[in-house]
């Protein structure tokens, strides 16, 4: 249960920036705007990556970062990844990633948990198309969300939700993030995502704890790869 709530978690993230972020469509201009996503990629020098994950180091070039995932960690396999983003394929290619973010504009890339799911980390990336991904710096991008956030993790089922934007060094480079405090059954639940970046393109790290707040420790796991 806490596996799949901090994998909703996270997607309840998703949702409201994917809401905030969405593109304007230009129509007449007697016309109200409308919003709209994609599915048009976002411009960058770099094709976005899957990264790899092998001796126990997730890695990512693309992000510029790496994860050291012990043997503490349950990490999901290629099948159940392609799975959780919705394909059936024994393994993605980063060619499958740059066509599935131009139809969901959110997939992800790493999961992993600890402590028979009371610890986890979860990677994703996320097109937000041509105009958003120049307009929006990482800041704007997470304050765009975090007023929509604990409704969101309410109908879920968590309550005392609070979540606040900060800023959190993070792989050697400081990111802006949002910290998340709730409770669900009574057990506190501790998050932050960081937001990272690159191109275009807008890659998510969440970290999440039960019981006590070892959000920091996490993000720790993570070095920065030039």
């Amino acid at each position: 249960m806490k596996r799949v709530l901090t994998l909703m978690v996270a997607a309840a993230l998703l949702l409201c920036l994917c809401a905030c972020t969405e593109e304007p469509q230009v129509s007449e201009p007697t016309q109200t705007i409308v919003l709209t996503t994609g599915p048009e990629a976002a411009v960058g020098e770099r094709n976005p990556q899957l990264g790899n994950f092998s001796d126990g180091v997730y890695t990512n070039d693309f992000l510029g970062i790496c994860c050291e995932a012990g043997e503490e960690w349950t990490v999901y396999s290629d099948s159940q990844l392609a799975q959780l983003n919705g394909l059936v394929l024994d393994t993605m290619t980063d060619a499958d990633l740059v066509e599935q973010l131009k139809k969901s504009n959110v997939v992800h890339l790493f999961y992993a948990t600890a402590d028979g799911g009371h610890r986890s980390v979860n990677v994703v990336l996320e097109n937000v198309g041509v105009v958003n991904g120049v307009l929006l710096d990482e800041k704007a991008y997470m304050t765009l969300s975090v007023e929509q956030l604990p409704t969101a993790l309410q109908s879920m089922g968590l309550t005392n939700v609070t979540a606040e934007t900060t800023t959190v060094s993070f792989a050697g480079r400081d990111h802006a993030a949002v910290r998340v405090h709730g409770t669900l059954s009574g057990v506190d639940f501790f998050e932050k995502i960081v937001c990272i970046k690159v191109d275009g393109y807008f890659g998510l790290v969440t970290v999440a704890s039960y019981h006590e707040d070892q959000t920091d420790a996490l993000l720790n796991i993570f070095t920065g790869k030039s």
